[in-house]
């Protein structure tokens, strides 16, 4: 994956390392705001390599909106880990 030392960067800020601290349990929701551009896509596909064993969900506004949402996690993490 050539943009692995991407997530690797972004998983190694504070900000991250405590999110994934503090997720809630299964089931739960948080909601997370102020990230610029791409930032958001980011953070849920370094959040999604840290467990693997959770599941993340992003809702858009708009199908447009999911669509034009999930190209940069299927960049950053390949098709078969992310679905609309």
């Amino acid at each position: 994956m050539p943009l692995a030392f991407l997530l690797d960067r972004f998983h190694d800020l504070p900000a991250t390392r405590s999110l994934v601290g503090r997720l809630p349990s299964p089931g739960k929701r948080i909601g997370v705001g102020g990230l610029p551009g791409s930032s958001p896509a980011v953070l849920v596909a370094t959040l999604t390599r840290a467990l693997p064993q959770r599941v993340f969900t992003v809702v858009a506004p708009t199908p447009a909106d999911g669509e034009r949402w999930l190209a940069d996690p299927q960049t950053l993490l390949g098709p078969e880990s992310t679905a609309l």
